[in-house]
């Protein structure tokens, strides 16, 4: 009998050890087929389709159960590179723009937009295809030679806006008080929990930066199609006859055509047979192609730190800034021989105060250190973002950068009388110390603590300003006059003195480079995204248990996400007082 269980455990052990064996092997061969690199067939079409964000480094975002990291989080840089290298490729004919109305940042927008702009100088195609084109896609579909609609297809040409819910009779009618401290008449990123409606200087700042972008949007939009900017703003302004006949009377569109009508006309630019297939290959396919055009070399480095996301304290996650992981990264660099400058690329809304302090502080150490510092600004670079980069011998911006935010709030919540009104909860305390139990939600604040708070608050916008009027070679006081907690878009930054030049990250390499007297040089960028061989496997498994929410369910979500993130914060922020969404 032993030696039957023996046996059979024996069996069932070399059966589990070949079944994993096996599971092995396969992801092995998952693994390998996903890292490989791509062969491109000749007569290829480039379908460039933006479906997910676009961080600045490949797949440098957070995911979570409704907005997952997608297995092809292709990064800004890597995107620009491949279309970059599309231009020489001989294998690839032109580029194909469709579904590409997922919002995505605005000079984020502009960014490939030049890059497809540079494309078409190259003699070959782009054309742009779709049933709806967003109000960013249609700023992407400017760059081709030709943009078509189907018959019963949408131009969602609207202009921009920005909107705001306001909580503060809801939390009044729960009996939750939040007691709310800052400094910059324009920090109104805690309005909603103050206010019933936008402030006028919200509504000053907002209009101004809204315009300023558009005006760019229009621009791209007016010399992309040759248009007059009256027949744009005309055809802005109304909200019926928008149909797809009349958009190419004003030269909005140049075809109608039903899909399988455009296929036939593209087999026809190619001069392949009506019965044949066209070769497309996707980005995340086209991406896989490239060589890793940096090598090693002896020569000097320049680092390129990419600084996106929220800033936090303690915190390692992807796609955030925390003191914790960039502590590490900036002394490296510090002390590296190999390093001669340093572009610090931001794309920030900004966030914990005490850490965008601390992150500031090793720039500054860089600085002494001897390396130049060039600040380059993305999406955003407000509040905390602008903070930390506020030292750096020379700041570059895109024109349509949300920029400044130069404020700091503090926001505490009280449910001292919705816990007694609404449920019937009391607390009660001993202190051996006036103060001993601190600031807790279940006690109001006295007049002493509110004192304290708003001095604390004001403590750290008179760093702040310290800190700009440094970097920037300002007074104090001129600072204080374009700060307050006001936004600026990138073209109206570099005119008040917070800006000096107005251009990209290659922009910034570029100017590192000089600044550093160095001709020679080669890219190290930070932080190092794990391309872990297991990781590579497990983000090739076709398994994704995340949900697929619906345009109106997002926004929701996303407002939720809001409230509950500003209910949960700790200590002063400097954080922009919203984030740009769109129709798009």
């Amino acid at each position: 009998m032993n030696s039957y269980f023996k046996l059979f455990t024996s069996s069932c052990l070399g059966a589990l050890a070949a079944f994993g064996l096996m599971c092995i092997i396969l992801l092995a061969w998952i693994g390998i087929q996903s890292m490989g690199g791509e062969d491109i067939e000749a007569q290829s079409i480039l379908k460039l389709k933006i479906n997910h964000p676009v961080p600045e480094l490949s797949d440098n975002i957070g995911g979570s159960f409704f907005e997952p990291v997608n297995s092809s989080n292709i990064g800004l840089s890597r995107i620009k590179k491949l279309i970059k290298k599309a231009a020489k490729d001989p294998d690839i004919v032109g580029i194909e723009l469709t579904g590409n109305n997922k919002p995505i940042g605005a000079s984020t927008l502009l960014s490939i937009k030049t890059a497809l702009d540079s494309f078409r100088l190259s003699g070959k195609f782009i054309y742009a295809y779709d049933d709806y084109f967003s109000q960013s896609a249609y700023v992407l579909a400017s760059s081709a030679d030709s943009i078509f609609m189907s018959p019963l297809g949408e131009l969602d040409l609207n202009g921009l806006a920005t909107s705001y819910l306001f909580f503060k009779d809801f939390l009044d009618r729960q009996g939750i008080k939040m007691d709310i401290f800052y400094a910059g008449n324009f920090k109104s990123a805690t309005e909603p929990y103050r206010n019933t409606e936008m402030s006028e200087y919200n509504r000053i700042q907002t209009r101004a930066y809204l315009n300023d972008m558009f005006n760019v949007y229009q621009n791209q939009i007016t010399q992309g199609r040759n248009i007059d900017r009256e027949v744009l703003s005309s055809f802005m302004k109304q909200i019926e006859n928008r149909t797809p006949e009349y958009c190419q009377e004003l030269g909005l569109i140049d075809g109608i055509f039903y899909e399988d009508e455009y296929r036939d006309h593209l087999k026809a630019k190619l001069g392949i047979d009506h019965s044949e297939s066209i070769t497309y290959v996707t980005a995340s396919k086209y991406s896989n192609s490239l060589d890793n055009d940096q090598k090693d070399r002896d020569d000097s480095k320049i680092a390129v730190v990419i600084l996106e996301g929220e800033i936090l304290q303690n915190d390692q996650k992807n796609g955030i800034i925390s003191d914790q992981r960039y502590f590490k990264i900036l002394e490296d660099i510090r002390f590296s021989d190999e390093i001669s400058a340093v572009v610090l690329r931001v794309n920030s809304p900004g966030g914990d105060a005490l850490a965008s302090d601390k992150i500031w502080r090793q720039i500054e150490l860089i600085k002494a250190s001897g390396k130049k510092v060039i600040a380059s600004f993305g999406d955003y670079a407000a509040s905390g973002g602008y903070y930390i980069a506020c030292g750096a011998d020379s700041i570059v911006s895109m024109p349509n950068t949300l920029t400044g935010s130069i404020g700091v709030f503090s926001m505490l919540s009280n449910v001292e009388s919705f816990l007694d009104n609404k449920i019937g909860i009391r607390a009660d305390s001993v202190k051996t110390h006036p103060f001993a139990l601190g600031i807790t939600p279940f006690y109001s604040l006295n007049e002493e603590e509110k004192e304290k708070l708003q001095k604390d608050t004001d403590v750290i916008y008179e760093r702040f300003l310290d800190h700009v009027a440094q970097g920037r070679n300002m007074t104090r006081d001129e600072v204080h006059e374009i700060a307050q907690g006001r936004v600026w878009s990138g073209m109206k930054a570099a005119e008040i003195g917070l800006v000096d030049v107005i251009g990209d990250v290659e922009t910034a390499i570029q100017l590192a480079a000089e600044s550093a007297q160095i001709e020679d040089y080669s890219i190290e960028v930070y932080p190092k995204i794990s391309t872990d061989f297991w990781d590579q496997i497990l983000k090739n498994v076709p398994l994704n248990a995340s949900i697929e929410l619906k345009p109106i369910e997002q926004n929701i979500l996303n407002q939720y996400q809001k409230f509950n993130g500003i209910l949960e914060l700790k200590g002063p922020q400097m954080r922009l007082p919203f984030i740009l969404e769109s129709s798009n």
